[in-house]
């Protein structure tokens, strides 16, 4: 298995999905210490699911039927993952004002490398199963395992909530949404492409009702 790259993504407290995805740790510091978050920010590969990242290290081993199964599978994350914890802003662990500066860059050094990357959430599960280049390269391990959740293309090197208010396509209209817990909490907008998965099957891949209705007609 070919040395995967890594991410680390910000889970909010109380959110059901990232708030953002960084490149460094010192990046992701940065943005919880300016808003003074809350939640735990998690090293992951890129490439694979978490279930099999955790097979393939040696930190878990199927003993049971059901650790097999799609929602156990679709829900599995790993404590072996490098993680750190936040409150309020605060963290273990945290990056020097220095190391954060030199992440950080300047704008323009952010936007050329900032890229995009694909989160997979399961169905019920508390944080993403995986991270992938592409939702071709994430269909393949969620249609192997018919897995439920959501897929979302997230822009890396910023959260959410700040790539949404750059890009025009939200504006904080009150002081709730400009609340640490709003921050925490905003993900997975409309305006962030995503797509619906049930037991391995897209959306997109669902007939309408309209192609329902032809194949009615085209019977009788």
């Amino acid at each position: 298995m070919e040395a995967p790259s890594y991410l680390y993504l910000f889970n909010g407290a109380g959110g059901d999905f990232p708030a953002g995805v960084f490149h460094s740790k010192g990046e992701a510091d940065a943005f919880v210490r300016e808003y003074s978050l809350s939640g735990t920010l998690t090293r992951y590969p890129i490439g694979t699911l978490i279930y099999d990242y955790a097979l393939e290290k040696g930190w878990f081993e199927i003993k049971r039927e059901y650790q097999r199964e799609s929602d156990f599978i679709q829900q599995f994350s790993s404590a072996y993952l490098e993680h750190f914890h936040y409150e309020r802003g605060k963290g273990e662990g945290e990056s020097s004002k220095e190391e954060e500066r030199y992440e950080r860059g300047s704008d323009d050094a952010n936007s050329q490398r900032r890229g995009f990357i694909y989160v997979f959430v399961g169905h019920n599960a508390q944080f993403p199963a995986g991270l992938f280049h592409s939702r071709m390269e994430a269909e393949r391990y969620i249609k192997k395992y018919s897995l439920s959740g959501y897929l979302t293309r997230y822009p890396v090197g910023v959260s959410v909530y700040d790539y949404m208010i750059k890009t025009e396509r939200f504006r904080a209209k009150s002081q709730q949404q400009r609340s640490p817990k709003f921050v925490q909490r905003f993900a997975n907008s409309a305006a962030v492409e995503y797509f619906r998965y049930d037991r391995g099957r897209a959306d997109d891949e669902f007939p309408s009702l309209d192609d329902l209705l032809d194949e009615s007609e085209n019977e009788t």
